[in-house]
């Protein structure tokens, strides 16, 4: 320990130790500046903090666009509503009445499959649908080729398997790999939707 030091006005001054319980001040330092080069960038204003919402997950891959149900399954609603309702436009209530089965969410997907078809439109009216002109000529045909051309035509229509239909129009398919391989590839099907193609 240091001695205590004697000044000439009399006064002691002794040695302090630093207190490590007692809080110091804060002390005070004058924020430095770094020298800015003259530009004309706006300065930029301090980031604040938002937290964001995390987004959703995505599903494992888009959602395939051709119709879930064959030509043939979903021709059951505009022939039901031809022979029980004369071709008059309906509810889809109805039509699944017509039908013969519930009114839920695997008829609706049937009628969406037909909508892709070309055999069904809708309305004006909210919740109404009709048959169209194509779906007539596939259910009334007036000459012997008129059912053959409608299918053709309802397949054409149909997003995806028209664009097969006329990539593979008057030739055998492929083996099933390599189908399913340009399903997915060339024609961008998603592959969890390939088998069901």
């Amino acid at each position: 320990m240091s001695e205590p030091t004697e000044t000439t006005s009399s006064q002691v001054i002794l040695p302090v130790k630093p207190n490590p319980s007692a809080k110091r001040p804060p002390s005070k330092k004058t924020p430095t500046r770094k020298p800015q080069a003259a530009s004309t960038k706006k300065a930029t204003p301090p980031k604040k903090t938002i937290s964001k919402k995390t987004p959703p997950p995505k599903p494992s891959s888009k959602t395939a666009k051709f119709p879930r149900h064959t030509l043939e399954k979903v021709l059951r609603i505009p022939r039901a509503i031809q022979e029980q309702n004369a071709g008059q436009p309906c509810s889809e209530r109805e039509a699944a009445n017509f039908v013969g089965v519930g009114f839920g969410g695997n008829f609706q997907v049937e009628i969406s499959s037909a909508q892709k078809y070309g055999l069904l439109e809708r309305t004006s009216s909210p919740g109404q649908i009709s048959i169209t002109e194509l779906a007539r000529k596939i259910i009334r045909p007036q000459q012997t080729e008129d059912e053959i051309s409608g299918l053709r035509e309802a397949a054409i229509n149909a997003p995806d398997i028209g664009e097969v239909y006329q990539h593979y129009r008057g030739e055998n398919l492929p083996d099933p790999q390599f189908f399913r391989n340009a399903l997915i590839d060339k024609f961008k099907i998603p592959e969890d939707k390939a088998s069901e193609f």
